[in-house]
């Protein structure tokens, strides 16, 4: 899965509800934001983090930025 947004000149907060996972597997996911303290060329920052069909991850946009998810499928739980 990816899932991706893009932000116009309002500064924005939602949540992303993950509920359309499979509820019997953990997901990996690795996200992208734009974040100005990282010293690099693009400014990205990115994050790693384990989550499920009852994960909801807030999301605080600023104007013109953006966020990008990968989710990769897991190992079901309870294996």
């Amino acid at each position: 899965w990816f899932i991706g947004g893009i932000n116009g000149v309002n500064p924005m907060k939602f949540d992303i509800n993950f509920s359309f996972l499979d509820p019997d597997r953990i997901y990996s996911a690795k996200i992208y934001s734009d974040d100005p303290s990282v010293n690099t060329r693009t400014h990205v920052r990115i994050d790693s983090m384990n989550i499920d069909s009852k994960t909801v991850f807030p999301v605080n946009l600023n104007p013109d930025n953006g966020i990008a998810i990968h989710l990769k499928t897991g190992n079901k739980i309870n294996e």
